[in-house]
């Protein structure tokens, strides 16, 4: 029987939910699994997720049921911003909801587990991408290096270039990196070889891009080019600007620049006229970000403007970072920025409405990639900080606990309650209670103030709490639908 399409958005409707927990809630659900597909999904999709997995472990039949791909997309679309894909792989939305249902709520409330990348060498790292499950990075000295980001080892360096790697991209498989030594190489990863050279630049290549199948370079040197990759030839060169070209986006036959000359201009490829100059920063736009028919510049006056780009007017202009902001990326319904001011905010996309603001070191965060629940940014001159916002609640409190216990925390004091206090209230409280019983009775007080740690217990002792409490759990694991052996 061909499945039944489960509505798109599921009503809030608490008494529909009783009623449907109520005909599941019976000691034999065998009868149930023999309604029609379409009759069961619609119970199912009053529920919500954990519900679900409890049915699902009832019997074959309403177990096959509630793994089906109308279900989950309909409750991943009414819960998550963005939509899931109109088209998918079988089981891929039951996949993407086990995902988003941790790393959302998690991406939030800045609930992440901290680790770092460090490059031995020191030089200053200058551009960041993640490439089919692999986090590659260009360095001053001048280098490309890729990491296997579960050991934090280096598994191969790309040498070559005879100026720092400003920029990377990878089109087709092949990685294609841009140079303060004018030139622009492709490269076979799997052989660690540069197959070609482009040039043609006259100072250094600031920014890359890929459109139609073709890669745009921008330059210090003003100008923007469009090149074959296939005969290495540049096909097309756009002039307008005044200044240094600084970052670039690009999408259905145009490419949008910004520039040190503090315009943002909009270019027809096929023409290689600018169609549109955009004028409303105080400063110089560093980093562009296309979505949804908008144009989000981040830019040294401190602000990300929004721009709709059929009328080519700001829309809205976001405040909250003290330096200029370097990086943009979109992480399903949020904004997600990077500034010198060496914090990391969130911002709800659709509203511009702050969320929140993520800060673990006094470095300026210069590049931002995101990629399975992880946020990768610049740390320090040369080392890459892993925010993984997928990590088990264990591990983030573990974490959280060894910190406390090496008493390191003299600048990761805030950033570091700050994760505690984003994690379930159920299992601080918990944290709390084990607190309380290694506290001396004069500190018990102080617990049972606003201040909830107690402003008399030290760094170990908070330390032990958390330890004390993970070593009460029991081995669960988070939801899933795996049937259960009966």
């Amino acid at each position: 029987m061909t499945p039944i399409t489960a509505p798109q958005t599921l009503p809030a409707a608490p008494v529909t939910r009783e009623l449907a927990l109520h005909l599941l809630n019976i000691q034999d659900r065998s009868p149930l699994a023999k309604l029609p597909i379409g009759a069961i999904l619609k119970i199912l999709s009053f529920l919500n997720p954990e519900d679900i997995s409890a049915v699902s472990l009832s019997c074959r039949g309403l177990h096959a049921v509630s793994q089906d791909d109308h279900l989950w997309r309909s409750l991943f679309n009414s819960r998550f911003p963005t939509p899931l894909p109109t088209v998918m792989e079988k089981g891929a939305c039951l996949k993407a909801y086990q995902h988003w249902h941790r790393v959302h709520p998690n991406l939030v409330n800045g609930v992440y587990a901290l680790g770092f990348i460090i490059n031995k060498q020191a030089s200053v790292l200058r551009s960041l991408i993640w490439v089919s499950g692999t986090l590659i990075s260009g360095y001053s000295d001048p280098t490309i290096k890729i990491w296997d980001i579960n050991t934090g080892q280096c598994t191969k360096t790309l040498a070559g270039h005879t100026g720092s790697v400003n920029s990377l991209l990878c089109v087709n498989g092949m990685l294609i990196s841009g140079s303060s030594d004018h030139t622009i190489r492709i490269w076979d990863i799997n052989r660690g070889r540069c197959t070609k050279t482009l040039e043609g630049h006259t100072d250094e290549v600031t920014s890359l891009v890929e459109v139609n199948g073709m890669v745009i370079s921008g330059s210090k040197d003003r100008t923007i080019k469009i090149w074959d990759i296939n005969t290495g030839q540049c096909t097309k060169t756009l002039e307008g600007h005044t200044d240094e070209v600084t970052s670039l986006v690009g999408v259905n036959g145009i490419v949008i620049s910004s520039s040190k000359d503090r315009n943002i201009k909009i270019w027809d490829i096929n023409t290689g006229q600018c169609t549109k100059t955009l004028e409303d920063h105080t400063g110089y736009s560093l980093c562009l970000l296309l979505s949804d028919g908008k144009l989000f510049s981040g830019s040294t006056d401190h602000t990300i403007k929004i721009w709709d780009l059929k009328s080519c007017k700001c829309i809205k202009t976001l405040e909250g970072h003290h330096r200029s902001v370097s990086s943009l990326i979109r992480v399903s319904g949020s904004l997600i920025s990077g500034s010198w001011d060496d914090t990391i905010n969130i911002w709800d996309i659709y509203s511009g409405q702050w969320e929140k603001t993520l800060k673990e070191n006094n470095y300026p965060v210069e590049f931002l990639v995101w990629a399975e629940g992880k946020l990768f940014s610049s740390c320090c001159i040369s080392s890459i900080r892993i925010m993984n916002f997928n990590a088990s609640d264990k591990v983030i409190f573990a974490e959280i606990a060894s910190l406390f216990r090496t008493n390191v925390v003299y600048e990761l004091t805030d950033p570091l309650f700050e994760r505690f206090f984003g994690m379930p209230k159920k299992a601080r409280d918990k944290i709390y209670a084990e607190l309380i019983k290694i506290l001396n009775p004069s500190d018990l007080e102080s617990v049972k103030t606003a201040y909830p740690w107690g402003r008399s217990s030290t760094q170990e002792q908070k330390a032990q709490a958390i330890e004390n409490y993970l070593n009460s759990l029991i081995d669960e694991s988070d939801f899933s639908t795996k049937r259960r052996k009966l």
